[in-house]
């Protein structure tokens, strides 16, 4: 009986243990899967708190707690307030990370053990069980050497005097680096545009739509409102439209694109597509027809030229695409 006491109470020891015996923290500097840099001593240094989430991909307890530090790194600004928010995971590559943020909707910048910089971290903080949610404070003191279970974070950043802040974030990226309009499909027969749009970044694209398209000549030949849920990373959305009467722009057109990242606010990315000869294809060929006119891309009335794409314009409404290669 007595062993089996001692058992227990050596049991009980090691889960109320802290994760790391750090006093006092050791700087690092680490770089997240979307490629910013981390150092933490500069964001002391600029007076700011810091929390670091330690994590690895397949721990139940830590998919748990995504929901919490979501909750908190948003009450507390996104990174914008007095306190800066980083996960830092054990073993695994930066793909492996990015899919488990995708997979679970983690907010906060997450680092991998293997590419970015987190073992090395993760040593020098004897982190031993997971998840380990440490508070350090601008004087490199730990505050909280392992705030557990995590949704006690909701009391351990207003009692280290924190206050709450907006979360008001913009993204800092180039939008046209990662989306591309890759093909535009006008059915004049059905009064249809359909625009596929490719989405490059390592994040969920929420409600996606195009709010309208211009052609080269100004004139707006589409107008259109939420009708997708989403749109995962590296893949394309299919924004199907309906147009008022037939059209035959000229390009390039431009194309704003509307989405949402949670929890920043909307954004619009201003995206250009020039016709090639491999991007577009317009309606299929219907059988009793007559040819009206041939134009170029710039809707001029052509005989015909080789090398170069041109529109063929027949009276049932409908529109191909050809290109003579000489």
């Amino acid at each position: 009986m007595r062993k089996l006491l001692l058992a227990v109470l050596v049991l009980v020891g090691l889960q109320t243990q802290a994760q790391t015996n750090l006093t006092t923290a050791v700087d690092f500097t680490v770089t997240d899967i979307h490629g910013d840099t981390h150092n933490l001593f500069n964001y002391l240094d600029n007076g700011k708190h810091v929390i670091v989430d330690f994590f690895f991909t397949t721990c139940g307890p830590c998919i748990a707690s995504v929901p919490t530090l979501n909750q908190a790194y948003t009450d507390y600004g996104c990174n914008t307030g007095e306190i800066i928010f980083i996960s830092i995971d054990n073993g695994e590559s930066d793909a492996a990370v990015l899919q488990y943020e995708n997979d679970y909707g983690g907010l906060l910048p997450s680092v991998s053990g293997n590419d970015g910089g987190g073992n090395a971290v993760i040593s020098a903080y004897g982190i031993s069980a997971y998840p380990t949610v440490v508070l350090i404070a601008p004087d490199r003191t730990i505050l909280e050497q392992d705030i557990f279970p995590v949704s006690n974070i909701t009391t351990a950043l207003p009692n280290a005097g924190l206050n709450m802040a907006s979360c008001a974030v913009t993204p800092t990226w180039d939008c046209t680096d990662s989306l591309e309009v890759t093909d535009v499909v006008i059915d004049n027969a059905n009064l249809t545009m359909n625009i596929a749009i490719y989405n490059g970044y390592n994040i969920f694209l929420h409600d996606p739509y195009v709010a309208f398209t211009i052609d080269a000549n100004g004139d707006t030949i589409q107008q259109g409102n939420p009708n997708l849920f989403g749109v995962s990373f590296f893949d394309t959305a299919l924004c199907n439209y309906s147009i008022p009467s037939a059209i035959i722009p000229t390009y390039p057109l431009t194309i704003y694109f509307v989405y949402h990242i949670p929890p920043s606010d909307w954004d619009t990315c201003i995206l250009t597509y020039n016709s090639t000869p491999t991007a577009i294809t317009y309606v299929k060929v219907s059988g009793d027809r007559k040819l009206i006119s041939i134009v170029d891309i710039l809707g001029r009335e052509t005989k015909g030229t080789k090398n170069e794409p041109l529109f063929y314009i027949y009276d049932d409404g409908t529109v191909e695409k050809r290109i003579t290669i000489e």
